[in-house]
């Protein structure tokens, strides 16, 4: 749910209680977020603040994500 605008996340992974979920899907390999830049999302340039729920944040850091100004121009 992004909503970047208003300070929220960048990403974030359903997790579910119970039942078949995406951070399982994370978690078995079936999902990867790999080699992105992430800037300017959520309440800084982190990565909790980029991705608030912890599991995010670790599997980001492990996949070569970074956080950057890409130097984009409107």
């Amino acid at each position: 749910e992004y909503n970047g605008g208003q300070g929220g996340a960048g990403i974030t992974i359903e997790d579910l209680s119970s039942g078949e979920d995406s951070r399982k899907r994370l978690e078995e390999g079936d999902l990867i977020v790999r080699n992105n830049i992430w800037w300017q999302f959520g309440d800084g340039n982190t990565l909790s603040a980029i991705a608030t729920q912890g599991f995010v944040a670790d599997s980001l850091a492990a996949n070569a994500n970074s956080i950057a100004n890409p130097q984009l121009a409107s």
